[in-house]
């Protein structure tokens, strides 16, 4: 089911362009991370998505409501976390609850159920001001989802979170796209960790996304990849017009599938022994960088 659908959404202050034609949907079910640059966009689009800025052009539809013509059908199917969690940090976590349900109209039923599943079982009823950070993105979280939204979006929830705080994280999205059927954006700058959990990325350079695919399509964006071989001697410039020299016994070279046959025969042919070959997979951050250095080329 379509969740979100942006059609040509443009954002300008003055005379200065802040989102260009931002054209993308989001099915029920899906990850989708923004990454990008800072000023790159990601923030006023989430903004505009919420209705929190106002549009300068194109539209934006949540389950088939235009947020201009119909914001409060269309804000009702989404929870949102833009910068920080909104908590009240004297209040326990079960009170912060409590008050989200009155305005929400839900009762304690749910205020248990989605305690049970930020995990915040043993820590609920702490003063907020108690918590860890990670506990208090858990609780803004379950805040966010009490009312049973179709759409969360989350602006860097992963900033100053420890390692464990991220696997926390990361456990819960995934639960409430693949058991809930929710669709989730997310906006972050640890590229490692949105490439493990993400089904789709958006990648902003200038105001407007220059990439939109799954992670497998978008490491597709270039034919060129990584080799590293172990051979016999790294001095290769007679027969090598490109390669970087690793250690004594490793080169890396940047080349496509096909045409690394063509090197590996070409190094035998000239008593280079190759003891081993091995394909490089292209990170999240590799493609990202690959990105932006095009985008600077424009």
């Amino acid at each position: 089911m379509l969740v979100l659908e942006c059609n040509k959404v443009f954002k300008k202050i003055g005379h200065h362009v802040i989102v260009s034609d931002l054209s993308f949907s989001l099915n029920e079910g899906d990850i989708l991370g923004f990454i990008g640059p800072n000023g790159a966009g990601k923030t006023t689009s989430i903004k505009l998505m919420l209705g929190l800025q106002s549009l300068s052009g194109g539209s934006v539809k949540i389950l088939g409501y235009d947020i201009k013509k119909d914001f409060v059908k269309a804000i009702r199917q989404v929870g949102a976390i833009v910068e920080n969690p909104d908590l009240y940090m004297y209040l326990t976590g079960y009170e912060n609850l409590k008050i989200a349900s009155v305005f929400y109209q839900v009762d304690k039923n749910r205020i248990d159920e989605v305690v049970r599943l930020v995990g915040l079982e043993e820590r609920i009823h702490d003063e907020v001001k108690n918590y860890s950070l990670g506990m208090r993105q858990r609780l803004g979280i379950a805040v966010a989802i009490l009312h049973r939204p179709k759409l969360l979006i989350l602006d860097e929830p992963m900033n100053g979170l420890d390692p464990e705080g991220i696997k926390d994280l990361k456990n819960i999205l995934t639960t409430l796209a693949r058991d809930y059927s929710m669709a989730i954006i997310i906006s972050s700058h640890i590229l490692s960790e949105l490439e493990s959990f993400c089904t789709r990325i958006c990648i902003f350079s200038k105001g407007r996304v220059e990439k939109d695919a799954s992670i497998a399509e978008i490491k597709r964006i270039t034919k060129k990849e990584r080799y590293c071989l172990e051979v016999s001697d790294t001095n290769l410039d007679s027969i090598l017009t490109s390669y970087r020299v690793l250690d004594n016994e490793h080169i890396e070279v940047s080349t496509t599938r096909e045409n690394i046959v063509n090197i590996l025969k070409a190094l035998l042919l000239n008593d280079i022994f190759v003891y081993e070959v091995k394909r490089e997979v292209l990170s999240l951050e590799d493609v990202f960088l690959k990105v932006m250095e095009a985008s600077h080329d424009i």
